[in-house]
């Protein structure tokens, strides 16, 4: 998000948003012009992520006079009734101390703040994980809602669970060890993965769409490797089933295959299926 204190400190790198470098910059410069409108963030601990001593409109009063100082307590009690009503919150949860709020309830509270400025890009940091299937399924909505409505531009879905990703988004990227492996549209990331941890991933859930409930669970074996000493070549290749003398000599960059769908192997779909008959 480029917000940090010590003793954390920049030292380099690049974060683009719409064109902008943020890297480096002012923290206070970017929680004034850039966070909340350019882009938002939900917490992966969202429901720990509230002052319990301080009421719900509290909250939206700190992050609206960082950028409108100008406006009245009243104008910003309005604006955020109308907000929750939209959203289907209950404006009584305004006047609620987090600790009364249930899990879910105090989820969808989080993201109603953290999008009260309509910023250009959220990151939903495990927005749904510790809740249970109902909660879930009221946050999803909640998200598609904002995108729907205009309230949101765009999002960052992060999450561990790829059949989830199908009903939110339209894009899926996975990532191994600190790497992109795989990018591609929603229905082929889950219905046809490409890269060997796409697959391991989605053949270690239970997916309910039709077609994939069916396949038999299996596990990917080992453990991810230490990124303080990344291998030199494929990352996954200590874990892979299909992996080669070439996979562990060299680093391996995505391949694009079509517009927007590319992974990261040196092995083609064909060679695979080859490798998978022998084995």
């Amino acid at each position: 998000m480029g917000y940090y204190f010590p003793p954390l400190h920049y030292t380099s790198g690049e974060i683009i948003i719409d064109g902008r470098n943020i890297s480096g910059m002012d923290p206070d410069d970017v929680r004034k012009s850039i966070l909340g409108r350019e882009i938002s963030y939900i917490p992966q601990a969202a429901m720990n992520a509230l002052n319990p001593t301080r009421r719900i409109i509290h909250f939206i009063e700190d992050v609206m006079h960082a950028h409108e100082p100008s406006m009245s307590k009243k104008d910003i009690l309005a604006m955020a009734t109308e907000r929750f009503q939209v959203l289907g919150l209950p404006p009584s949860v305004l006047q609620k101390y987090p600790v009364e709020l249930s899990g879910g309830m105090k989820q969808r509270t989080v993201i109603a703040i953290s999008v009260i400025l309509s910023p250009k890009v959220l990151v939903a940091d495990e927005p749904s994980s510790a809740l249970d299937v109902t909660s879930q399924k009221m946050v999803i909505k909640m998200l598609r809602d904002l995108m729907d409505k205009g309230f949101i531009k765009s999002m960052i879905f992060i999450t561990h669970e790829l059949p989830l990703l199908y009903n939110v988004t339209d894009d899926i990227a996975v990532m191994y060890a600190g790497q992109i492996v795989e990018q591609g549209s929603a229905k082929e990331a889950v219905f046809t993965p490409l890269h060997p941890y796409s697959k391991g991933l989605m053949g270690s859930i239970i997916v309910p769409e039709e077609g994939l409930r069916e396949a038999k669970l299996t596990a990917i074996p080992g453990v991810p490797p230490n990124l303080k000493k990344p291998p030199s070549g494929c990352r996954f290749a200590e874990r892979c089933q299909y992996v080669t003398p070439e996979c562990r000599a060299h680093s391996i960059d995505l391949r694009a295959i079509s517009e927007g769908r590319a992974y990261r192997c040196i092995l083609s779909e064909k060679q695979m299926q080859e490798a998978k008959s022998h084995g």
